[in-house]
């Protein structure tokens, strides 16, 4: 073990989970501690996506990468809509050849779920979403980019700070 999460992501019982320091929770903090995700477009891509680094310093997105976007929690995605985040959006680069096997299918089942979370708590509808970019190179950056732009302001008029963890409110 490496410490890399894949296993968590692609374990479809849901019955592996990782020592503290190396969750998820771990990548959430560190995309939206240093850069607030308030009035941004947040994007956690699947590695393979080989995104610019452009996206990195992009003012309205916090690109998070990760081994899987099967790992990316339900609470982490919550957590970035209430501290006021346009949206969402998952990449997987391509569930059929995903060395990870059901990583991004886990994903896309998430997606619907923060939905109906975000409806229920009032953090919006269809914010969250799930995106398998075209093949190429130019597939991933394309993706991005028409995310960013149909993202839409939050819903919310007070936002949770960058020093408190939401899930707990929402939840």
């Amino acid at each position: 073990c490496i410490g890399c999460g894949i296993c968590v992501g692609a374990c479809p019982a849901g019955a592996i989970s990782q020592p503290a320091g190396t969750s998820t929770g771990a990548i959430a903090e560190a995309s939206t501690t240093d850069a607030s995700p308030a009035g941004k477009s947040v994007v956690y891509a699947c590695s393979r996506s080989r995104l610019p680094a452009e996206f990195e310093g992009d003012e309205a997105t916090v690109l998070t990468v990760v081994p899987c976007i099967g790992r990316v929690s339900v609470d982490e995605v919550l957590d970035c809509l209430a501290r006021g985040a346009r949206g969402v959006m998952l990449m997987c680069r391509d569930q059929a050849t995903c060395p990870y096997g059901s990583g991004g299918a886990r994903g896309e089942e998430r997606v619907a779920l923060c939905n109906e979370l975000a409806r229920v708590c009032g953090l919006g509808e269809r914010r969250v979403q799930y995106v398998r970019p075209e093949a190429g190179w130019l597939g991933p950056r394309q993706a991005v980019s028409a995310f960013v732009q149909s993202s839409t302001a939050s819903p919310l008029k007070e936002f949770y700070s960058a020093d408190s963890r939401c899930q707990n409110a929402v939840l």
